[in-house]
């Protein structure tokens, strides 16, 4: 790719090769990491990062309520990624029963 500006009497110029590659399998990729759906049938958790991945207790009455509206389903999971993002990144008291609120009342939307 080369770029060329002039401006008055200046003139600029740039070159760079540019290659897109498809990424490998086992790279981490940025984005909503795809949830691990768990029956969890009675567990009042919604969510959690167990360590390697992030599951998601289908059997939750939030996600089975949510569960045959694509768009309410996919407004709750980010919902919820955003409460682990946060309950990871703020381990203070307090931070994990206010969060679990918020994905609460976000649930009822």
């Amino acid at each position: 790719m080369r770029v060329e500006v002039e401006q008055g009497v200046r003139t600029a110029a740039a070159e760079a090769t540019v290659e897109a590659v498809e990424p490998l399998p086992d790279e981490a990729g940025f984005g909503i990491p795809e949830p691990h759906l768990v029956d969890a049938a009675g567990e009042t958790w919604r969510s959690r990062f167990d360590g390697r991945r992030w599951e998601v207790n289908q059997m939750h009455e939030d996600y089975l309520a949510l569960k045959g509206e694509a768009r309410a389903r996919l407004r709750y999971l980010l919902a919820l990624l955003a409460k682990d993002l946060s309950q990871n990144a703020h381990r203070v008291p307090g931070a994990v029963e206010a969060s679990e609120d918020v994905a609460a009342i976000l649930a009822l939307g």
